[in-house]
């Protein structure tokens, strides 16, 4: 009886050892000033799309996210210096850009906001001859005023 009992707790020991691992949550993991995404599994994402929290993100080829311009899938896009593609009328060291899109790619062609025609270009509009821009930022992203990111 003893020796059963004996068994049964080097049983359950072994067992309760054996699934020791734990699972890793995904997420943005910071290794010195660089942004990585873990997923679930522990290895990180590489030159790709994610989508976290209702934000856009792209991370490069060494893993790290993006931000500032960037020409990603033959379209630009602009991301925050918090990593997240923008949207909408944005002015950019001192020109305005459409950014259109679920996911934000530079818009060039005719836009009518607010009842005025305006043609966007790559090059962006001066602000003399674009509409009034509330979002401004810097090409590498730092938003200089803008509204929060979701």
């Amino acid at each position: 009886m003893k020796l059963k009992k004996a068994a049964m707790v080097a049983l359950t020991l072994a067992l309760t050892a054996g699934s020791g691992t734990t699972a890793m949550a995904a997420g943005w993991k910071q290794t010195g000033n660089t942004w990585r995404y873990q997923w679930d599994e522990g290895n990180y994402a590489e030159n790709c799309w994610i989508l976290h929290k209702d934000n856009w993100y792209y991370v490069g080829e060494d893993g790290a996210m993006l931000t500032g311009w960037q020409y990603l899938d033959g379209k630009w896009y602009f991301l925050s210096n918090t990593g997240e593609v923008i949207n909408g009328l944005i002015r950019v060291d001192g020109k305005i850009y459409y950014m259109d899109g679920t996911r934000g790619h530079l818009y060039v062609g005719p836009r009518t906001i607010e009842g005025v025609l305006y043609h966007f270009t790559e090059e962006g509009l001066s602000e003399e001859e674009g509409p009034y821009v509330y979002n401004i930022w810097r090409g590498n992203g730092e938003a200089v005023r803008a509204f929060p990111v979701k």
